[in-house]
């Protein structure tokens, strides 16, 4: 649901850089960051190739906790207006459904 309105390769907006390592066994991955070498399309972020194919966005329901987390800047300017509704459907998968 949260990812439903977006294709399988999309374009995410960073100005931090950051990305997720591990995750608890029972996330799932919403969103990774691509492996293909030329991912990164413009800015400036030193040691960027650190990033490729890590995960920017996963959920985890267990253990009576219901949490979406994301490393990139959903709500940062317009920048990300796309994105906007990541935050949306992610806050109303929360509310909706039971963990």
């Amino acid at each position: 649901m949260i990812t439903a309105p977006y294709d399988n390769e999309e374009y995410f907006y960073t100005v931090t850089g950051s990305y997720i390592t591990k995750l608890p066994k029972a996330a799932k991955v919403l969103a990774t960051i691509s492996n293909k070498e030329n991912f990164f399309k413009a800015g400036w972020w030193p040691g960027h190739d650190a990033a490729r194919g890590k995960i920017m966005a996963f959920t985890y329901k267990e253990n009576k906790k219901n949490l979406t987390v994301f490393s990139n800047d959903l709500t940062n300017g317009a920048h990300s207006q796309q994105q906007f509704r990541l935050l949306a459907n992610s806050i109303f998968n929360a509310v909706a459904g039971k963990y």
